[in-house]
């Protein structure tokens, strides 16, 4: 790892990983297909409101289906990304999600409305997504260099969260204004822009350390790494844990919000407080302990869960969503720049795949699980619920330390 002295000069040198050029084009096809997607899955969550009659359980399954493909492949994902070039499995991972939005797309022109197929090619797109995080994740300290991990993941963040406020409120306006057909249509354009402008990288050839080891082989490398080092396994245990409410607010809204286009509005103010948490987290995590980030955005999330269960007024739901998504984020950035700096190179992707695995397996029961409750009980108690977990799991593992000096790196 390189001294103080030699990070401060290369810090000094280049303030922000925007600056350079690989960094930012790879940044914009973020962007891009991160608004694609959100255009797709709010799009998805709506025509599943309409083709299941409103069943709260129904619209869960949208959001479980795009991530237990995720939670299944994540680790096989992360073990091939290891092993080829992490460049061309994220491109074909973007034109499969393409395939995929495209299809959706094509089964409302054909009359095709039946919720399980809907079901079944938003888990070919999740399948897509499971396949692109570990060799996106890993790539990052390449592009932006390892002294601006923060940044670059703060950036990536703001991307991601950017496409949740301009996805969802475009979703709404199209969806209105040109139906679900070429909403999907638009959607899908997003992964294709991503795929052109990685092809267009043009990253020397790459030979990765784990040419040439059998693939079990590779996967026990990371799963090894996993068990000896006690700050990586707590950092799975929390993200696990915050995991399991983050889907709580689009799988509960949709029930609380009658009309589309201000479903879309309310929902991006979500975004909002994304965007808003990533920019202030670069700058509080040079004074504040990663560890009281992580805390305060669990407490504050689970805090605008319980407020929006008594919200009624569109406005004031927003305002509410802003400082959940706020809070949500700094929890997110603080997981994934812990298990950044503590992992090894040659494990990135594997380690990258462990954490993807527990946020989407996280995901995937947790969505069920609330929309459950807001079938049987209501929204609202469901909403009370989350909240009640976060807290309580925040006070059972407020102890375990996410941060951690980085261990000896094992064998491959």
């Amino acid at each position: 790892m390189p001294d103080s002295g030699s990070l401060d000069k290369s810090v000094a040198a280049s303030p922000t990983p925007l600056q350079r050029p690989e960094y930012r084009r790879f940044w914009i096809g973020l962007a891009v297909a991160s608004i694609g997607f959100w255009v797709h899955n709010v799009a998805a969550t709506w025509l599943m409101k309409e083709w299941s009659n409103g069943d709260p359980v129904m619209i869960s399954l949208v959001q479980a289906a795009i991530s237990f493909p995720v939670m299944v492949m994540a680790l096989p994902a992360g073990v091939l990304a290891d092993m080829f070039d992490r460049r061309r499995f994220l491109v074909f991972s973007q034109i499969w999600m393409f395939v995929m939005a495209i299809s959706v797309g094509l089964a409302v022109v054909f009359g095709m409305h039946n919720p399980w197929f809907l079901i079944l090619l938003t888990a070919a797109l999740g399948l897509g997504h499971a396949m692109k995080v570990p060799s996106q994740a890993s790539l990052v300290p390449e592009l932006a260099g390892r002294e601006h991990i923060p940044a670059a993941i703060s950036l990536g963040s703001m991307a991601i969260n950017g496409a949740r406020i301009v996805g969802p409120a475009l979703a709404g306006m199209l969806l209105v204004a040109i139906g679900p057909r070429d909403t999907f249509f638009i959607a899908a354009s997003g992964f294709l822009v991503y795929a052109a402008i990685m092809l267009a990288w043009k990253r020397p050839p790459q030979r990765p350390a784990t040419r040439g080891q059998r693939l079990a082989d590779v996967a026990l490398g990371g799963l090894r790494f996993a068990g000896q080092s006690l700050p990586f396994r707590a950092t799975l245990i929390r993200c696990g844990l915050f995991f399991l409410v983050w889907t709580t607010v689009l799988t509960v809204l949709p029930n609380l919000i009658s009309d589309v286009d201000v479903f879309g509005q309310v929902y991006a103010a979500f975004g909002v407080g994304g965007v808003l948490g990533a920019v202030l987290y670069s700058y509080a995590d040079k004074s504040v302990s990663r560890e009281i980030l992580l805390a305060l955005g669990v407490g504050f999330q689970a805090l605008g869960l319980a407020c929006l269960a008594f919200a009624s007024h569109p406005a004031v739901m927003g305002a509410i969503l802003i400082v959940t998504g706020f809070a949500a984020m700094w929890g997110m950035i603080s997981i994934q720049t812990s298990a950044q700096l503590m992992l090894p190179e040659e494990l990135r992707a594997r380690g990258m795949s462990m954490i993807n695995f527990t946020m989407m397996g996280a995901s995937t029961i947790g969505a069920p699980i609330w929309g459950a409750i807001a079938k049987y009980q209501s929204p609202e108690i469901s909403l009370i619920c989350a909240a009640v977990f976060s807290l309580v799991a925040l006070a059972l593992t407020g102890r375990m330390k996410v941060s951690g000096v980085q261990p000896p790196q094992p064998s491959s």
